[in-house]
């Protein structure tokens, strides 16, 4: 298999791993709204609020919040000096685009390691109601698993982080 063709399948794993990715964080967003309202409408309705309500959106909301970033990232919507680094001569920005790619492969490897160990040692468990317990795994699950979309991401190609100095924008 030829390096092209290696990266174009990097690619189109990667943008259908944002759909999907990007598909189930609405889902969430919804979940954690629709779960809200709900415990609104019971608190005014019935003058108790839910007890469940809000241990639901707090199992839900690290995998939304998790998630998400790797949307923004994907997207280049993180958080960037793109202002500051095109100012810089050609040399320093092509220095700051690799330290900056280099950063974010350290940080999405630890993501995923260290994310990890602490799945693995999660052995706490969530009382989300008198009959229903969910292990601290499930939120913690969210960490590595962001940090494996990172990975992908990063191995589909450059420009997710460069000012277009290392020549790798998309040719199309």
């Amino acid at each position: 298999m030829s390096a092209l063709a290696v990266r174009a399948f990097m690619r189109s794993l990667s943008d259908g791993l944002n759909r999907l990715v990007t598909a189930v964080s609405a889902f969430l967003v919804v979940t954690m709204f629709t779960i809200s309202l709900i415990g609104i409408f019971h608190k005014f309705v019935f003058g108790s609020p839910l007890s469940w309500a809000f241990s639901i959106n707090r199992l839900i909301l690290p995998w939304f919040a998790m998630l998400s970033l790797t949307v923004a990232f994907k997207a280049g919507d993180h958080i960037a000096m793109t202002v500051l680094v095109k100012r810089l001569p050609r040399a320093a920005r092509r220095a700051v685009d690799t330290f900056n790619f280099l950063m974010v492969v350290f940080f999405s490897v630890a993501l995923a390691w260290y994310g990890y160990a602490f799945f693995v040692g999660s052995n706490q468990f969530f009382m989300v109601s008198d009959l229903l317990q969910v292990s601290g795994r499930w939120s913690a699950a969210a960490v590595p698993i962001c940090g494996l979309v990172f990975c992908v991401h990063l191995a589909s190609g450059l420009t997710l982080v460069d000012h277009g100095e290392f020549g790798t924008e998309d040719p199309s």
